[in-house]
């Protein structure tokens, strides 16, 4: 399978795609699992590198292993989404799906470390950071298929299992978005599709997207596109009002200024309102390009901090938050 240029049908209605074809194809989003950032525990069977087993001797959750994506996640997409397969659930079905962040330990299930998130098989726990994890949805087995999913746009996470979405979607924070402080986590840096497994005979496959999803992923994307074109559109008409408030606030001062101070020997009213409309009409051009880059950049640029993982339909149980 190539890896140089990738994508998956539900970003074509992208607004970044359709604005900027160019950007979309210097970019680089998961193609498959990466045998070289994966415990020794878990193997990868097919030549695509989309299937992987268990081969560790899966005696209890200190043999727990998982395996990271070989490309992280590109914030310029504005939505990413993946599916994992169950295709054994081996002797206990502890199986996991999520997202990590590089470096993290590779002898946890995700959501277990600091800068992980996951969604377990067997409990059907979501583990956000911690060993401990909070009653999230139904459990998985064999044959069955859980997804997961990031919106750069509205800043959440999402899961689903067979193809519908679970529950209320899980918000998570940028750098500087409020959200409540339910659950002080906080996912920083590049983030990878993951996934990880227990016990003996358990063996997954995943789709980056180069089949159909269960989940109707591009009817999901073209509704969060359509928004956040919407969001883009009024944040341009904003600005737009807001720099022609400000020239035209800056024309009638100068002129009342020179009315003032000597109106016979300055030029003419007239005179300084086409000077200075003709000044301004550049200057609102000019923030305009700067609107589209601010816009542009805000989307693309990879987020410093994600924190606040939080579900506002499940409990989160307390126990001591790991410091980052």
């Amino acid at each position: 399978m190539t890896v140089d240029y990738f994508l998956p049908s539900y970003l074509r209605d992208s607004p970044l795609y359709k604005n900027n074809k160019r950007l979309y194809s210097s970019i680089s989003l998961p193609t498959q699992w990466n045998a070289a950032d994966c415990s020794p525990y878990i193997t990868i069977v097919d030549d695509e590198n989309l299937t992987v087993k268990y081969i560790g001797p899966g005696r209890n959750w200190v043999d727990a292993a998982s395996i990271r994506a070989n490309y992280s996640i590109p914030p310029e997409v504005g939505l990413y989404y993946y599916e994992m397969t169950v295709v054994n659930c081996g002797d206990r079905g502890c199986i996991g799906i999520g997202l990590s962040k590089p470096a993290t330990r590779l002898n946890r299930m995700p959501g277990w470390e600091p800068n992980t998130i996951g969604y377990h098989g067997d409990d059907g726990n979501l583990y956000c950071e911690r060993g401990t994890g909070a009653k999230f949805g139904p459990l998985y087995t064999t044959g069955e298929t859980v997804g997961c999913g990031i919106n750069f746009f509205d800043k959440f996470i999402f899961f689903t299992k067979n193809g519908v979405i679970l529950g209320i979607e899980l918000l998570f924070n940028f750098d500087g978005y409020p959200f409540g402080a339910l659950n002080k986590s906080k996912i920083m840096g590049e983030m990878y599709p993951m996934c990880g497994m227990e016990s003996p005979n358990e063996s997954i496959t995943v789709n980056f997207g180069a089949k159909p999803f269960k989940f109707n992923i591009d009817c999901y994307a073209k509704k969060i596109f359509e928004r956040a074109e919407k969001r883009i559109e009024e944040e341009k008409q904003k600005a737009i009002k807001a720099a022609a408030d400000s020239a035209a606030n800056s024309i009638q001062n100068q002129a009342e200024v020179i009315n003032t101070t000597n109106p016979i020997a300055n030029p003419s009213n007239d005179e300084i309102i086409n000077h200075n409309t003709n000044h301004d009409v550049a200057v609102v051009e000019s923030h305009m390009n700067a609107i589209d880059t601010n816009i542009t950049d805000t989307l693309t640029s990879t987020p410093s901090d994600i924190g606040d993982v939080v579900s506002s339909n499940v409990p989160i149980i307390s126990t001591p938050t790991t410091t980052l």
